[in-house]
């Protein structure tokens, strides 16, 4: 049975769990010296992220954002970073656009590979590549072991995003799989914006916990090589933060601190995404931020709703039966997408949701 929000055990239990990760973020605040680290929020989305993972936002042909890269970068600047970034899904056209503009940016992209033995797919933080290997990263996204392989020939850091969310429909997920990614990857995000607190912790305590006893266990259980994967199970894993952003309300309130020893005189040779390039190569990175709670998730979900409701088109009838998918769910878009349009129609309806995300956007800014 679930307990109550106001429940005092459970008010105990989020107590401890804010106690145990402010804890965490306080002494990652005190490992480097704020006047040598270069500010970067790690995971952040914009309109560039037009292709969704979930399988309704494809039949609906609806982007996960329709954020502006502009809109974006202000912000980042707004709130504080040092070097910007942007992790679209399976591209980097933003970074691209960015550069032509003259404007300094790590290249990075958030890419969706394929686990074949679990049928699972994840998610993978990848900086630093060319437009060429950016042709390669896709190709190798459908199996995630060459992908990996490729990455760590290639000496292209990776970042594990969000290690308790991932796509599959397979229901026997074992304790295999965080076996076989403590192998696989040296970079765990454990601060993610738009996750709750929980996961958070879980996330944490399980990194933490990777000792070079258990990795090298685990990879000749598995048969895995860890140096192929740019994996040293002698070094602790580095944790790192992001912000996840798809709406531009947080970009920036949460991510990384990256030292790089005598910052400002590198400065006056090197650009900041260069410095970056090299400190996540390093591992010298402190996440710092505030965890997402409920009402961050619950602010973003209505602005995005928001935007869906004035932005949607008519997938039409005939192009939803041809994809792929079950009936349900094409009954389900079908159901969905006819009542967002509707809502369209109605001015009184769309004014109110306009207001109440234009309510929820104030109060999060004061806050």
């Amino acid at each position: 049975m679930l307990l109550k929000t106001n429940h005092p055990v459970n008010n105990e239990f989020r107590q401890s769990l804010q106690a145990e990760f402010g804890g965490f973020i306080q002494q990652q605040s005190q490992r480097f010296d704020r006047r040598d680290c270069l500010r970067i929020d790690f995971h952040c989305h914009d309109h560039n992220s037009d292709v969704p993972d979930e399988l309704w936002g494809r039949i609906l042909r609806l982007p996960e954002t329709w954020l502006k890269t502009k809109k974006l970068v202000k912000l980042l600047k707004e709130n504080g970073s040092d070097v910007y970034t942007v992790t679209n899904h399976n591209n980097a056209r933003s970074c691209w656009d960015l550069i032509d503009q003259g404007i300094d940016v790590l290249v990075a992209a958030e890419f969706t590979c394929f686990f074949p033995e679990y049928d699972l797919f994840i998610h993978v933080l990848t900086y630093g590549f060319s437009k060429e290997q950016e042709i390669v990263l896709n190709k190798k996204r459908q199996n995630i072991y060459e992908f990996l392989r490729y990455t760590a020939s290639e000496d292209l850091p990776v970042i594990m995003p969000h290690p308790l969310y991932f796509y599959t429909r397979n229901e026997k997920i074992d304790l295999g799989l965080f076996e076989k990614l403590a192998c696989l990857f040296q970079r765990f995000e454990v601060l993610n914006g738009q996750r709750d607190l929980w996961q958070s912790v879980l996330t944490l305590n399980w990194a933490q916990s990777l000792t070079p006893e258990k990795i090298q266990r685990y990879a000749k259980k598995h048969n895995l090589n860890p140096s192929d994967f740019a994996v040293d199970p002698n070094q602790p894993k580095v944790l790192t933060g992001g912000s996840d952003d798809h709406t531009g309300i947080f970009a920036g309130q949460c991510g990384s601190y990256l030292y790089i020893e005598n910052l400002q005189e590198r400065l006056k040779t090197a650009k900041p995404s260069e410095l970056a390039l090299e400190a996540i190569k390093a591992g010298n990175i402190a996440p710092y931020g505030q965890i997402g709670e409920n009402q961050k998730l619950n602010i973003a979900l209505l602005d995005y709703f928001a935007q869906v409701a004035t932005k949607i088109k008519d997938p039409g009838m005939f192009r939803i039966l041809l994809h792929r998918g079950s009936t349900w769910d094409k009954v389900g878009c079908f159901v969905v997408s006819n009542l967002l349009l509707e809502m369209q129609k109605h001015k009184k309806t769309m004014k109110f949701s306009l207001l109440c995300m234009m309510h929820c956007k104030a109060k999060n800014r004061i806050n």
